[in-house]
């Protein structure tokens, strides 16, 4: 697949996902969520899925918190700060206290090994 038919395909999956979910059709739901988990290795969503998601669902939602650790664990952050503007500031929020919480725990880690060793 080129990458324009996988950001394609990522983004027709999030709108699908906002459909499911004021469907309330969990089965949908979690087949997206799998399709997008076998994806994420490989290519990362473009931000264009942060919007329709952030638009679409709520506050608590899985596929939100999914969205935020796929990019967060795909290192976006300089292509996040280039697109600060166009993205949801609600994900900003999510994007960037999920980073502090990782990097804690990070730092914890290291202490936790330093004082062990």
């Amino acid at each position: 697949m080129s990458p324009e038919e996988i950001n394609k395909e990522y983004i027709d999956l999030c709108k699908l996902y906002s459909l499911c979910e004021k469907l309330d059709d969990r089965i949908a739901r979690e087949a997206i969520v799998i399709r997008m988990h076998k994806m994420a290795p490989r290519a990362t969503p473009p931000f264009e899925c942060v919007n329709v998601i952030y638009q679409g669902t709520m506050s608590d939602s899985p596929m939100r918190k999914l969205l935020v650790d796929i990019l967060l664990r795909a290192g976006v952050d300089d292509d996040l700060n280039a697109c600060r503007d166009s993205v949801k500031e609600e994900f900003m929020q999510d994007f960037t206290c999920v980073r502090q919480m990782h990097f804690r725990m990070r730092k914890r880690k290291e202490y936790r090994e330093r004082e062990g060793a």
